[in-house]
């Protein structure tokens, strides 16, 4: 074989060539060179869009036997048009792939910014609205999200939770309306990589934020088998993530000041949710109301937990064919429940049972002199009369606890359990000291067995299951004022708390949680300036002033109020009983 030898001129051009070549490169390097590239991509795709509505060929030829501009005839004869159904065909046969890609890129990435307003709107506000992400339980997975490290896996799970999360909560929010729309905005990769950054998950400049936050997701629920609580924690994050963009899509609507109380008489299984206080300077509340803790049928905010409960089920009420399928639900759900086999409905007599004895450790709490245990009212000569109602949790080999068993009159000195959490007296605060005149009155109490997995939790519940005595509705008006005003004599003051590290800034959260699975009304707080240091925070169940605390912070002040009564919830509940009863809520 042989070889040909470069000529000095041979060698000359070449060289003149790359030269000539990194110079053009460079030139075209410029900043409005390499800005028209984007706006080139942008136009392609916006072109692409268009491309893909034409009609079709077929469509053409019979629109052109019609009565039709001579004009439109003319322009139909155009090279450009015949490309453009060319192109059309092309893709509706599925022989343009990439047409896919840039529309899916177009889709995911090519909301403006700058432009768009709704997207202007999120970046103003999203810093307001983010909640706490739930912590990763499994160290490798941590370290893996924490070093930005190979996340392919698990950010396209993330992706997948996280789309079907939003796709069923759309579906259930926006049921008249295009949620595919709506998707494009929470979906959209700018919008996911603004919340890697917010949240600081951001280790790596080369990983795209959007993937570390959804490999955070990814982590969260990899458990195998899948942790459903995992899931609604999830949930519950994303949710108010996508508040600043979804509340843009909500019609205006003129507030109902009874729109709560009318929703509650037309739906008895309502569970109304406080989904979150904004970080804003004057904090705004999310409010959220459920059916049967399944179906959402309304979501408000507002300057208070008051406002925007009535803003949602205002929505509730001017959307009736989604209404309506939610009482049919609840219905379904209320008789499932009523003659389920695993639900047993029966009398006992007052014998006293055995207690179980506290844990080792464990010092039972010694209220002063006068201070009794609520008995049940007598109503059959002399007996009391309980009634249980009792749901085993498991199936199978699991052995289920007894129903619980009436209790003789005794010092109040029981271990209270709720939510499968051990609420004592003493975990973080000491404890109180109720005086005589704060006994609440001998009230009937119905016990119930909630389903839970590990424990059966006692709740107490007054027997009435009225919908107004099981979510009471009030409203601020002058008299309303008045008797809160009286209601602070009795407002129990949490001591100080000097170590600011022991408060648990999750506590609002789980007092909230405990109280509709009791199904209490939540807990509001209202914040009051005392100095340039300190605000006082008081902690309302159902309307009815139970604690408040002072401190430097107005949001660990109602952190503070929260573990409070969490920690010493038998003796809150005794209290708030007593308060109802006497205000005739």
């Amino acid at each position: 074989m042989s070889r040909h030898k470069l000529s000095d001129s041979d060698i000359n051009d070449f060289i003149d060539n790359v030269t000539t070549k990194k110079q053009r490169t460079n030139g075209l390097l410029t900043v409005d060179d390499v800005a028209s590239i984007g706006v080139n991509a942008s136009q392609l795709a916006d072109a692409i869009s268009r491309i893909i509505e034409f009609p079709t060929r077929d469509e053409i030829i019979r629109l052109k036997n019609t009565n039709i501009e001579k004009r439109i005839l003319y322009l139909l004869q155009s090279p450009e048009v015949a490309l453009g159904l060319e192109l059309k065909d092309n893709y509706d046969q599925g022989k343009l792939d990439v047409f896919e890609r840039i529309l899916h890129y177009n889709w995911k990435e090519g909301l403006d910014t700058i432009n768009d307003s709704k997207m202007i709107k999120f970046f103003q506000e999203c810093e307001y609205y983010l909640p706490d992400l739930p912590p990763i339980e499994d160290e490798e997975l941590k370290t893996q999200v924490e070093s930005n490290e190979g996340l392919d896996n698990l950010s396209h799970l993330g992706e997948q939770v996280y789309e079907s999360i939003i796709s069923t909560y759309l579906y259930q929010r926006f049921p008249r309306e295009n949620i595919k729309e709506i998707s494009r905005y929470t979906s959209n990769y700018k919008v996911l990589s603004r919340w890697g950054r917010l949240y600081d998950l951001l280790r790596d400049e080369r990983t795209p934020p959007r993937e570390v936050f959804l490999a955070y997701i990814g982590a969260i629920v990899s458990k195998f088998p899948t942790d459903e609580n995992a899931i609604r924690d999830i949930e519950k994050v994303i949710y108010v993530l996508v508040e600043p963009i979804l509340m843009q899509f909500e019609p205006e609507v003129t507030i109902k000041g009874q729109a709560s109380s009318e929703l509650s008489n037309q739906i008895y299984d309502l569970e109304i949710v406080n989904a979150y206080e904004t970080t804003h300077a004057s904090p705004l509340y999310v409010v959220q109301i459920y059916v049967a803790g399944t179906i959402l049928i309304g979501t408000g905010v507002g300057r208070s937990p008051i406002e925007a409960e009535n803003l949602a089920a205002t929505r509730a009420l001017l959307n009736p064919k989604h209404l309506e399928k939610a009482k049919k639900f609840a219905e379904e759900h209320a008789k499932k429940a009523a003659f389920s086999p695993e639900i047993e409905h029966s009398t006992f007599s007052a014998q006293p049972q055995p207690q179980p004895q506290p844990q080792a450790g464990y010092t039972q709490p010694q209220p002063q002199a006068g201070y009794t245990q609520p008995q049940p009212q007598s109503q059959y000569n002399g007996q009391s009369s309980y009634q249980a109602s009792y749901q085993a949790p498991y199936q199978g080999s699991y052995q289920a606890p007894p129903p619980p068993q009436p209790q003789p009159q005794q010092q109040c000195n029981q271990q209270y359990s709720y939510n499968n959490n051990q609420y004592s007296y003493g975990q973080n605060f000491p404890t109180p000291q109720p005086s005589a005149a704060s006994n609440p009155a001998a009230l009937p109490v119905s016990h119930t067995y909630q389903d839970d997995p590990y424990n059966s939790a006692l709740v107490h519940q007054p027997q009435a299951q009225s919908a107004s005595s099981v979510y009471p509705q009030e409203f601020i008006n002058q008299e309303y004022q008045a008797q809160l005003q009286r209601e602070q004599d009795d407002v129990i003051q949490v001591p100080d708390v000097t170590d600011e590290s022991t408060v648990e800034m999750s506590a609002k959260a789980r007092l909230n949680e405990h109280l509709n699975k009791s199904r209490l009304p939540v807990a509001e707080y209202k914040t009051d300036k005392l100095n340039n240091s300190d605000v006082q925070v008081t902690c309302s169940i159902g309307a009815i002033p139970i604690v408040k605390a002072t401190f430097a912070n107005k949001k660990k002040a109602g952190q503070i109020c929260a573990q409070y009564i969490l920690d010493h919830w038998g003796m809150i509940y005794d209290v708030w009983l007593k308060k109802k009863e006497r205000n005739g809520f």
